[in-house]
């Protein structure tokens, strides 16, 4: 009786084996793929983890500009005159020029100060002074003095379009930065019709020049 239960019990076995041994041994590799492919995934995660502490002083805002249409906020500390401020970006103290508009100048070193220059500064100053704004860089990142090149919002609206619009700025184009010319030029356009500020004056632009 023992042997034929042992000679019963082996032939299910063996009967099973058969016909769900094939199906076994696809799941045993199936198995066997996946914990590959888990730990190569894991070995990959380690590796980028170690790059970036490898790498931190590169991540942590040392190059904070690298994309041409981000927008970027920054703290206005100090307005330096119509166009110019001095910013806190990413902790760092930075000289924003505004792109794209020339107002007249007020603290130019070769210059004197010219009609409604102080108007714009002014202007520029209570619009801006202890702000937050969001900056938006064009194809050249800094002029030759090394300021920031920068589009200016408040608030979602443009700056150099409110000192356009009150005939507080002309518009000044130096390539390859002139992603907003036509825009600024429509607004510009606009004051000059109005003979609002600089446009006011009899022959502005043979008197006032262009001084980035």
């Amino acid at each position: 009786m023992h042997n034929k239960y042992k000679r019963s019990r082996g032939f299910f076995l063996l009967h099973y084996f058969r016909k769900y041994g094939f199906l076994l041994l696809i799941i045993s590799i199936l198995l066997s793929n996946l914990v590959t492919i888990y730990r190569d995934k894991q070995q990959r995660n380690n590796e980028i983890t170690s790059f970036a502490l490898d790498h931190s002083d590169f991540f942590a805002n040392k190059h904070p500009i690298t994309s041409i249409n981000h927008k970027m906020k920054a703290s206005v500390l100090r307005i330096i005159d119509g166009d110019t401020f001095e910013a806190n970006l990413h902790g760092r103290v930075e000289m924003v020029r505004m792109l794209l508009i020339d107002t007249p100048e007020t603290v130019h070193p070769h210059i004197r100060p010219q009609p409604y220059g102080k108007e714009a500064s002014k202007y520029t100053y209570q619009l801006l002074r202890g702000k937050i704004v969001e900056l938006e860089q064009d194809q050249q990142k800094r002029d030759l003095n090394g300021r920031l090149l920068m589009y200016v919002y408040l608030k979602g609206k443009s700056v150099q379009k409110a000192l356009l619009a009150k005939g507080l700025a002309r518009v000044a184009v130096y390539p390859p930065n002139q992603k907003y010319e036509m825009a600024y030029k429509e607004v510009e356009s606009h004051a000059r019709k109005q003979l609002l500020g600089i446009w006011s004056i009899q022959n502005h632009e043979l008197k006032a020049g262009s001084h980035p």
